[in-house]
């Protein structure tokens, strides 16, 4: 018995990681830390992981705080080099 690929339509997957994202983080609250419940969606497949990065780069968000505290916080640096990596992530920040 073969096994069945069932594909789900890219508009699908987003409604259902909006919702799982509204399960696990009260409304309104914004939450940044990188270990997001769709951090684990990265891994499933390409089309789950094309809009699960989608999701996570739509909020991002540096703590200044931190960053004076630690000068060798590489954040801003990291974040800068990521979107001129991938010039196209900084569309999905809103």
């Amino acid at each position: 018995m073969g096994s069945r690929t069932i594909r789900i339509p890219p508009d699908v997957l987003d409604r259902i990681f909006a919702e799982l994202e509204g399960t696990i983080y009260a409304p309104g609250a914004l939450n940044l830390r990188p270990t997001s419940c769709l951090h684990p969606l990265l891994f499933i497949c390409k089309e789950w992981h094309s809009v699960a990065e989608r999701r996570l780069y739509s909020r991002v968000g540096l703590d200044t705080r931190r960053s004076r505290k630690n000068p060798s916080d590489r954040s801003y640096d990291l974040l800068l080099m990521t979107f001129k990596n991938k010039p196209g992530f900084a569309s999905f920040v809103r």
